[in-house]
C-alpha cells in the first residue's frame, strides 16, 4: 500500500466517482489518442520511465465501465467507485502516485447525489451551492440586471459576490460557470421559480455526525 496520505473526498468527482487516484505520467497525453490495448502493443516495456506500461498493465484487468481516465497535463486521473479496483492500482502504481482521493467510511453512504461533505457551512449559514447559467439570458442586459437585482432584495438569504454578478451580466456562454450560496430548501424552491433556466447544478452541504 501507497505511504502516501489518501486526502478525504467530500463530493463526487464529476458528481459520480467517489474515489480518485492522481499519477505522475510526462507522456499521459498517450491516453487521449489511444486505447489501453493499443498502448501496450507499441510500448517498450523494457523501458518505461512514465510508467505507461505499468499503467496500463494495472488498468487493463479491468471492466473498463468501472473506472475513467482524465489526462491533466503530465498527470493522468483514474476515477473509480470500486474500492477494490481503487487498492489494486494504489498497490500496483505506489512508485508513480501523486494524490490519493478515498471517502471515510462514516462519509460512504452522505456522498449519495449531489452533496458535499463539509466541516461547517458556507459563511456558517448557507445549505446550498447554486451554479448559474447566464447564457440563457444570453446577451439580454436587461433582463440579467432585473434577475441580479432581484437576488440583491433576497440578501440575506442569498449570497452572490460583486465578481459573480459581474460575471453573470456580461458572460453570454455556457463556460466558467459561478455559483451562489442559498440559505435553505424555501429560499431554494424561490429560486427556481424566479428563473428557473438560470439555475444549473445544485448540491447540498452535509455535515457529517461525528464532525
Amino acid at each position: 500500500m501507497n505511504p502516501l496520505k489518501p486526502k478525504t473526498t467530500t463530493r463526487k468527482f464529476y458528481n459520480k466517482w467517489c474515489y480518485k487516484i492522481n499519477l505522475k505520467c510526462k507522456s499521459a497525453s498517450i491516453f487521449r489518442v489511444m486505447d489501453i490495448e493499443t498502448i501496450l502493443q507499441i510500448h517498450n516495456t523494457n523501458k518505461d520511465p512514465d510508467g505507461i506500461g505499468a499503467i496500463c498493465r494495472a488498468l487493463i484487468i479491468h471492466d473498463k465501465s468501472l473506472y475513467a481516465k482524465r489526462v491533466e497535463g503530465k498527470c493522468l486521473d483514474i476515477y473509480t467507485n470500486s474500492e477494490e479496483i481503487y487498492r489494486d492500482l494504489v498497490s500496483k502504481l505506489s512508485s508513480i502516485i501523486k494524490n490519493l482521493f478515498e471517502p471515510s467510511v462514516e462519509s460512504l453512504s452522505l456522498l449519495s447525489g449531489k452533496n458535499i461533505l463539509a466541516k461547517k457551512y458556507p459563511h456558517d449559514r448557507y445549505r446550498h451551492k447554486v451554479f448559474l447559467y447566464p447564457h440563457k439570458l444570453a446577451n439580454d442586459t436587461v433582463a440579467k440586471q432585473s434577475y441580479i437585482k432581484w437576488l440583491e432584495t433576497q440578501n440575506p438569504r442569498i449570497h452572490i459576490s460583486e465578481k459573480t454578478k459581474e460575471w453573470f451580466i456580461k458572460t453570454n456562454w455556457n463556460w466558467d460557470r459561478r455559483y451562489l450560496y442559498v440559505e435553505d430548501e424555501k429560499t431554494l424552491l424561490l429560486l427556481k421559480l424566479r428563473n428557473s433556466e438560470v439555475v444549473g447544478s445544485i448540491y447540498n452541504y452535509v455535515i457529517p455526525i461525528n464532525t
